[in-house]
């Protein structure tokens, strides 16, 4: 790559093996994410996979780094994480940031933030990459996919409110000081650990942001390892019943060969846990 050449990372992070509740599902799911995210038609991007081991899957790539950190869990057990939501965002966030000092050495011109259980376009790279260097951006558009099934629901709009795999932001926007230790816990959880809380943040450092102009994600659910707090299709689409069926109607669209090879999409088989 030339040297003046801009390049896109996308960061994602694992929990602790501890709270995994199925580990060779959490591994199957990043794999389908890493070679989602890898599929870039712009081969300008970096990826990086903040964990606390190396996750055991067959799946490489030239561009995939693993940060492995030595952060404790959040939480002692899965069944605490559902009561305890900040300090699971505090963990994210601590992962997220230990991500963006690392980048500082390369200084990307844009870092995407993706859980790591879902998929994403193949075209968000050249998109993001042939826009202004500070223009920050989210996706609007997506779809929402229960895991195993042969259809998904297209969500055209606030797909940015529902999913962790929605902004894009330019690298310059985070300026962060020397010392890590210097920075709050609580902006830490808020403008890292989770994507309903940084608007505050967006809004004072005069962030705007550009959709992309396609459905760019898929948002994947039920997959048994994911905290959603979606417990089924109807809510995540955030209705009641009977509008939820409607949209839920009028935006299902069949899981084609061409969906599948745009996002990386395919069906995961079973487990033995």
């Amino acid at each position: 790559m030339p040297e003046n050449a801009r390049e896109m990372a996308f960061v994602t992070s694992l929990r602790h093996p501890s709270i995994m509740k199925d580990k060779q599902r959490v591994y199957q799911l990043l794999e389908r994410t890493l070679r989602s995210v890898c599929a870039q038609t712009n081969q300008h991007f970096k990826v990086i996979v903040v964990c606390n081991e190396q996750p055991e899957i067959g799946f490489t790539h030239p561009a995939i780094t693993y940060l492995l950190v030595d952060i404790e869990p959040p939480v002692q057990s899965v069944e605490q994480m559902f009561g305890n939501l900040d300090a699971v965002r505090l963990d994210k966030g601590k992962k997220y940031l230990a991500a963006l000092y690392l980048l500082k050495g390369s200084n990307p011109s844009h870092v995407m933030f993706f859980d790591a259980d879902d998929c994403v376009a193949n075209t968000i790279t050249q998109t993001v990459l042939s826009g202004p260097s500070d223009r920050s951006w989210r996706i609007n558009s997506g779809y929402l996919y229960k895991e195993g099934a042969s259809l998904l629901v297209r969500l055209p709009n606030g797909f940015h409110k529902r999913c962790g795999s929605c902004f894009i932001f330019s690298y310059s926007m985070y300026q962060l000081p020397v010392d890590p230790n210097e920075i709050a816990l609580d902006w830490i959880k808020k403008n890292l650990g989770s994507h309903r809380l940084i608007y505050d943040y967006l809004k004072q450092r005069n962030v705007t942001l550009y959709n992309i102009p396609y459905s760019a994600a898929i948002y994947i659910v039920n997959t048994g390892e994911n905290h959603s707090a979606i417990t089924g299709i109807l809510r995540a689409i955030g209705a009641g019943a009977a509008r939820g069926v409607l949209k839920l109607l009028l935006g299902l669209r069949p899981l084609t060969p061409g969906v599948s090879r745009r996002f990386g999409l395919y069906k995961l088989p079973a487990t033995k846990g």
